[in-house]
């Protein structure tokens, strides 16, 4: 049986903490990326954070650039298995229905500029997809956690900077490893 192949987009494919800290003005500071690399969550870092961003707004979502290894991660992906980017349109009940509209507009422009092919799906809870022939890629525990509990096969993909320190090749050949032992 073909394998389904459920990428992540934000955080695996799509660099949304680089956008974050563009529309902050925090791009340059070096302190914030140092504890990013550390390990820290953005949204731990920058105080009052959701206050200062403004997610309706779809320009936010549809400008977020590719990682440099994400072309070549998708045509690697496509050979093992029929791929479905699987992305969280975000926490729309504390935020509203403009955030939602705004976060899959914006989503769908930026996968039709950067991945034409992809075969978008939307939603929260990833484990509702999850089966014996699927895999999730995706950089968050509490969206692997979940998935692998109901029968899915998972690959946590590294922090960006962990991507950078290990090698995109390493990164690459793990994951590919990971779908490549599935039953």
């Amino acid at each position: 049986m073909k394998k389904t192949i459920l990428l992540d987009m934000d955080g695996v494919i799509m660099d949304w903490n680089s956008q974050v800290l563009k529309e902050l003005g925090l791009d340059k500071d070096q302190k914030i990326r140092q504890r990013m690399f550390n390990g820290e969550n953005l949204e731990d870092i920058v105080e009052d954070f959701d206050s200062k961003m403004d997610f309706r707004n779809e320009s936010f979502w549809s400008e977020i650039k590719p990682f440099f290894w994400a072309q070549d991660l998708y045509s690697s992906l496509e050979k093992e298995g029929k791929i479905y980017v699987l992305t969280s349109p975000g926490k729309f009940s504390k935020r509203g229905a403009n955030f939602l509209k705004a976060s899959i507009s914006g989503k769908l422009t930026t996968l039709e500029k950067y991945f034409p092919q992809a075969r978008p799906i939307f939603g929260n809870e990833k484990y509702l997809c999850a089966n014996k022939n699927s895999i999730l890629i995706d950089d968050h525990i509490g969206k692997i956690k979940p998935f692998y509990e109901k029968g899915g096969n998972t690959f946590l993909w590294p922090h960006e900077y962990r991507v950078q320190e290990i090698g995109y090749e390493v990164v690459k050949k793990r994951c590919l490893d990971t779908i490549r032992s599935m039953n």
